[in-house]
């Protein structure tokens, strides 16, 4: 089986989906336009990857009126969080155009075919993947949190990509999506602080992370973590201080210390709510009530910093020549990279 560019997919050879196929663990389906993949009120056992083509996520309510969630495209998941949960669905998960499917069983974590690696990487991907819409779910779909999950799952694709090249083309199509659907967030603070930090991460970011690589790797993730809050910093500073009137100054070093607790936060809440475990409980509050001390404690400590933050307002034309400039400095960067020469036979 030809292996697809999902996070889901994420460290695994085509042998192994080969494997799972074999097992009856992993199916491949095309779907019709308009045909239902998953019904709302029906209960599923499948986790959906998108190979090709587009599947929404629909909401009908109480007056007949039907509104468009999520756009997924090729390389997404759907329907992780209804599948581990057991619950009834609470949306529709419908075909936009013709497309193809990989439906994975939710049995894979348990059958004994499958060997300990697999279910591992399975396990840890389906986790980084699932969180974010775990929470979106749990807080009723509503649009803010449905845009930053989606550019959340947008910047997993890239990165399961290797390449910033596909990442950013990847944003720029949900970005277009996503005003198509609702053109007015082009104009919302919040999609534009999403947008730039996500691109930020991506043509900043992810080659920084590669070029201060060392063969320590206890000292990576550290380094990897500052990073990338240096380049969410500096993308959405110019917006921070046009809509906001300050220059945060505090955030690059303390961002990386929120990220992982907000990183504890969010997954021992998932784990609670797929776990529903009773004996459990008293371990997941007290990670979850020290974790969140632990934030505010942290957020405390930082506004109370004397250069935590400076006050500043950008003016408009002076933010459009700042992210014109960091946009020029982008593609002159790229355009200096070696490029690679194909010689072809005569």
């Amino acid at each position: 089986m030809k292996l697809v560019p999902s996070p889901l997919f994420q460290g695994l050879s085509p042998a192994d989906l080969d494997a799972l196929a074999a097992a009856g663990l992993l199916r491949q389906k095309t779907f019709a336009k308009h045909t239902v993949i998953f019904r709302a009120g029906s209960r599923v056992q499948e986790i959906g990857v998108v190979v090709q083509g587009t599947v929404h996520i629909e909401n009908l309510d109480l007056w007949g009126t039907k509104s468009i969630l999520s756009s997924i495209s090729a390389g997404q998941a759907f329907a992780e969080t209804y599948a581990f949960c057991g619950d009834a669905l609470m949306v529709d998960a419908v075909a936009a155009e013709d497309c193809t499917v990989l439906l994975l069983s939710t049995r894979v974590l348990s059958d004994a075919r499958v060997s300990p690696a697999v279910r591992d990487t399975l396990l840890r991907n389906l986790l980084a993947a699932a969180c974010i819409w775990i929470y979106v779910a749990a807080a009723g779909f509503p649009p803010s949190a449905v845009r930053a999950a989606v550019m959340f799952t947008m910047l997993q694709s890239a990165l399961a990509s290797a390449s910033e090249y596909n990442g950013l083309n990847a944003l720029a199509a949900a970005a277009f999506g996503m005003l198509l659907w609702n053109p007015a967030w082009l104009g919302d603070i919040s999609f534009q602080l999403s947008f730039a930090a996500v691109a930020a991460i991506l043509a900043w970011g992810v080659p920084l992370c590669r070029r201060l690589r060392t063969r320590r790797r206890a000292l990576n993730p550290i380094t990897d973590a500052l990073a990338v809050s240096l380049a969410a910093t500096l993308a959405t500073v110019p917006l921070v201080s046009h809509t906001f009137g300050i220059v945060p100054l505090a955030g690059v070093v303390v961002n990386p210390a929120a990220i992982l607790l907000g990183s504890v936060l969010v997954l021992a809440g998932a784990l609670w709510m797929l776990l529903p475990v009773g004996w459990a409980a008293p371990a997941f509050e007290c990670v979850l009530s020290h974790t969140a001390e632990g934030l505010n404690a942290l957020a405390r400590v930082t506004a109370d910093l004397p250069c935590a933050a400076a006050e500043y307002a950008l003016g408009g034309g002076a933010t459009a020549a700042v992210y014109l400039f960091f946009a020029l400095a982008t593609v002159a960067a790229w355009s200096a990279e070696p490029k690679k020469s194909v010689h072809l036979p005569a």
